[in-house]
């Protein structure tokens, strides 16, 4: 019979021990990035580490210590967090050494936080004949009509007054392009891994509203896709925003970032339900109908061959060929005139 020692009985526990405080330090290190960056944000320089150690424990509300990670001091969970590659420390720096970020944990940070709404709504909103700059005195992204109205509200004559008298104050923003985002959401669809789904896509392009059709496609075949292509959109839009703020020595000191207590527009929808597992007749059904009320007929016959769209007839509907000839009769009454001429019909069935 063999005897378990004391250090057999208890490594399970202290695994979980060792595992559950890995754990809270990974997490208190993410905790520690986050407090640099935005004090680095705040201060237009990196903090130290005593105005660190205070960030965290305002963000924490008191609650993070140290020492319940293991830590005897808290300048010995900094240099562990500096040795895992979360942050950087310069000691050569004279009294209370500072801390910094490294560049490529930056990018990716910065990757993934909403935009401001205001430097958002300026650079996305296609309204057209509307001025855009950025008012350097108030730190804010305005919009207004380009010709004066009316009875037009008060702002609006006091922003063109000072758009006059003092242009320094003020910079350009240029709205991003519906091409340039149609071309985003082309590379986004070509990268799907679901033939169906891209074919679908494709034929959203070929609509008379691909945006809206896009959108549409995504929302009622793929809910998990479409917040892939919200994280696509933010990251594109945050980079033109960079670049933009990069051409001009004015605009060095504006802050991107959507502040945490500000309402999050950046992306504008409401999260959509995940959907995982394989779809029901019924569901592909009602996808097929969700999807052709908002693609042109004439674009899903050219697109999908009769047979496709006849399949769910053979595979559980009726295998008369009156349900087909119901279905085309009812693609065919959504057409527009336009439409109706563009079809290819033998000249005898016009004729009784």
């Amino acid at each position: 019979m063999t005897t378990k020692t004391s250090e057999d009985s208890t490594t399970p526990a202290a695994t979980d021990a060792v595992r559950g405080a890995g754990d809270r330090r990974t997490q208190a290190f993410k905790v520690l990035v986050g407090a640099v960056e935005a004090l680095a944000s705040r201060l237009s320089r990196w903090p130290t580490a005593s105005e660190v150690r205070l960030e965290i424990k305002r963000q924490t509300y008191g609650g993070f210590d140290s020492s319940g990670l293991g830590y005897k001091r808290f300048r010995d969970f900094l240099v562990d967090a500096s040795d895992r590659g979360y942050i950087e420390v310069d000691t050569e720096r004279s009294g209370d050494f500072a801390i910094s970020v490294p560049i490529g944990r930056q990018d990716a940070a910065e990757a993934e936080r909403p935009v401001r709404p205001d430097l958002w709504k300026a650079f996305v909103d296609w309204t057209p004949d509307l001025l855009r700059f950025y008012d350097l005195q108030n730190d804010q992204a305005v919009m207004i009509p380009e010709k004066p109205a009316p009875f037009e509200p008060e702002r609006f004559r006091v922003f063109r007054d000072r758009l006059k008298s003092e242009p320094e104050a003020f910079v350009p923003i240029k709205v991003i392009a519906v091409h340039e985002q149609l071309t985003w959401m082309k590379r986004f669809a070509a990268d799907v891994s679901d033939p169906g789904l891209r074919k679908l896509l494709d034929a959203a392009f070929e609509n008379e509203k691909p945006v809206k059709s896009f959108l549409t496609v995504l929302r009622a075949a793929a809910p998990d896709q479409l917040q892939r292509w919200y994280g696509v959109l933010r990251q594109e839009v945050r980079r033109v925003i960079e670049q933009w703020r990069k051409s001009s020595e004015k605009l060095h000191d504006v802050s991107i970032n959507r502040q945490s207590s500000a309402p999050d527009e950046s992306v504008g929808e409401k999260q959509a339900v995940r959907v995982t597992g394989p779809r029901s007749p019924e569901a592909e059904s009602a996808i097929f109908e969700i999807v052709a009320s908002v693609l042109r007929p004439s674009v899903i016959a050219s697109r999908l061959r009769v047979d496709e769209v006849a399949a769910p007839l053979r595979n559980g509907g009726s295998a008369d060929s009156a349900d087909l000839r119901a279905r085309v009769h009812a693609a065919i009454d959504k057409m527009s005139v336009t439409e109706l001429r563009a079809l290819r019909l033998p000249v005898g069935y016009l004729f009784d």
